[in-house]
């Protein structure tokens, strides 16, 4: 941990982590979030979320949030959102998001973060934050 958030894991994971929130996991999926909550998944489905609640998903399908929490998707793939922020994409990766930050990607790499930045990485290495960033 140098500064406070920049993590890098270097046995086939590789997380860095500057500026809060911007986070890249490097064995096939790579998540970037940055100002709190725009999430990109580069492979294959690419999930953006732009001033606070507007997503959309840029491999042919498009989502939109209007006034908060109003989704909708526009071909094949199912999205259930509640209380704020609770997303399921179920086209095999199902993204859980529940308390602000709090994510899972079910595909072989479960990433879950609680109360803003404890985070796990459950496919043979667990990465737990405590007190905001004792790693």
């Amino acid at each position: 941990s140098i500064d406070g958030m920049e993590l890098f894991i270097k046995d086939g994971i590789e997380l860095c982590s500057s500026d809060g929130m911007e986070l890249f996991v490097n064995d096939g999926i790579e998540l970037c979030s940055s100002d709190g909550i725009e999430l990109f998944i580069n492979d294959g489905i690419e999930l953006g979320s732009n001033e606070g609640m507007e997503l959309f998903i840029s491999d042919g399908i498009e989502l939109g949030s209007i006034d908060g929490m109003e989704l909708f998707i526009k071909d094949g793939i199912e999205l259930c959102s509640s209380d704020g922020m609770e997303l399921f994409v179920n086209d095999g990766i199902e993204l859980c998001s529940s308390d602000g930050i709090e994510l899972f990607i079910n595909d072989g790499i479960e990433l879950g973060s609680n109360e803003g930045m404890e985070l796990f990485i459950s496919d043979g290495i667990e990465l737990g934050s405590i007190d905001g960033m004792e790693l």
